[in-house]
């Protein structure tokens, strides 16, 4: 993986989607969180600081992590937003809190999926993350991985794949909890997650999905084991199809 990540070929910036998406989080987290200048915003993975730069625009602090020196450099050259080219883990955490470099809000957005170790991962939230902060986290949703059969969204970079179960009882491990969250549609669908130290209220909507997945069977292997003969059956709609419209003298474009 940190050969991977080292040089990375992807700028976010070059999607307009995803910089709206981030637009359209940011600026409503703003006021709800009621940040300004005294705060600190943090981003794992921030890539060249599509989302962060809307944050700095408004005078808030941001600081982004970053294991690609190439789109950091990218990051501090084109929009000025200070990076570390480092991989975020528990041990860069305490060290940015020993520092006293601690957030209100910290962002982690298409890279939870990324990680080898969630683990390390989710307990450096809970190391730099304030009292009272919230940690937004995105990640595909494996409800709608199997169910949808999106196989094409399985790939080298991704390391898991996550039902909100696993991403609560992996924060509740570390002393963190799941105060609410959103269902998108980006990526094929995606949970937004908001992340807070434990002793919180969670939101009817995080109970609920809990219970849905349970009652869906998520939790249990029987409900994933037979995804590859799924995709294999698809294929052969596929090539089945594809043979008919020929043998019907039709012309396929691709």
């Amino acid at each position: 993986m940190r050969r991977l990540f080292r040089d990375y070929a992807y700028a976010t910036s070059f999607s307009d989607t995803m910089v709206e998406h981030a637009r359209a989080l940011v600026e409503p987290l703003i006021g709800q969180r009621a940040l300004g200048p005294a705060s600190q915003v943090i981003e794992i993975a921030s890539n060249d600081g599509y989302l962060l730069q809307f944050y700095q625009q408004r005078g808030i602090p941001v600081l982004g992590i970053e294991p690609a020196a190439n789109i950091a450099e990218l990051a501090v050259k084109t929009k000025g937003i200070p990076t570390l080219v480092e991989f975020f883990d528990e041990r860069l955490a305490r060290r940015l809190a020993a520092e006293g470099r601690l957030a209100d809000v910290i962002h982690a957005h298409n890279v939870f999926a990324h990680v080898p170790d969630p683990n390390s991962f989710v307990a450096g939230i809970r190391h730099v993350l304030k009292p009272g902060g919230v940690a937004v986290i995105e990640a595909p949703y494996v409800r709608e991985l199997i169910a949808k059969l999106e196989f094409d969204t399985i790939y080298h970079e991704h390391f898991s794949y996550y039902s909100l179960s696993a991403v609560e009882a992996l924060c509740r491990r570390h002393g963190l909890m799941i105060c609410d969250l959103e269902l998108l549609p980006i990526h094929g669908g995606s949970l937004r997650l908001f992340v807070a130290h434990a002793g919180q209220h969670a939101s009817g909507r995080v109970v609920d999905l809990l219970a849905e997945e349970k009652s869906a069977g998520l939790l249990a292997f029987d409900h994933y084991r037979d995804f590859g003969e799924r995709v294999t059956g698809l294929k052969q709609q596929l090539i089945a199809l594809l043979r008919r419209l020929k043998a019907e003298g039709l012309r396929i474009a691709a």
